[in-house]
């Protein structure tokens, strides 16, 4: 029961991350309606990527941070909660590790590579 009502609660922290934060900023596309051009429209999965990982994942894994936490705060002794806050606090660090160490060598292979512009829309400075 305490997994679902987490899986939950994570569930709707991240759809409101996904449909909030767009509308708050300039949005995923830069143009109004149909004045967009194909770079712009080029540029949609590079402002995607950046959206998710330099808006929507530092946010959650502070959250994640934070219950991980409040586990191993309120465990009062119990060694198996206590682990499994530890654990989670673990995981999280691997994943945002495995997660920003990979998607800086994707940019640097590319950027090595000589990518062509349309591919360095992806890699927004």
């Amino acid at each position: 029961m305490q997994k679902i009502k987490t899986r939950i609660f994570f569930a709707s922290l991240f759809l409101l991350f996904l449909f909030v934060f767009p509308v708050l900023g300039e949005g995923l596309v830069p143009c109004d309606g149909f004045d967009c051009t194909f770079d712009q429209l080029l540029g949609l999965p590079g402002t995607i990527i950046d959206f998710v990982l330099f808006q929507l994942i530092p946010p959650l894994a502070v959250l994640g941070f934070v219950y991980a936490g409040f586990i191993m705060m309120t465990s009062d002794g119990n060694s198996g909660k206590f682990n499994q806050g530890r654990n989670a606090m673990l995981a999280i660090a691997v994943g945002l590790i495995i997660v920003y160490l990979s998607w800086s060598l994707v940019k640097l292979f590319i950027e090595i590579l000589g990518g062509q512009s349309w591919v360095l829309q992806f890699f927004k400075e």
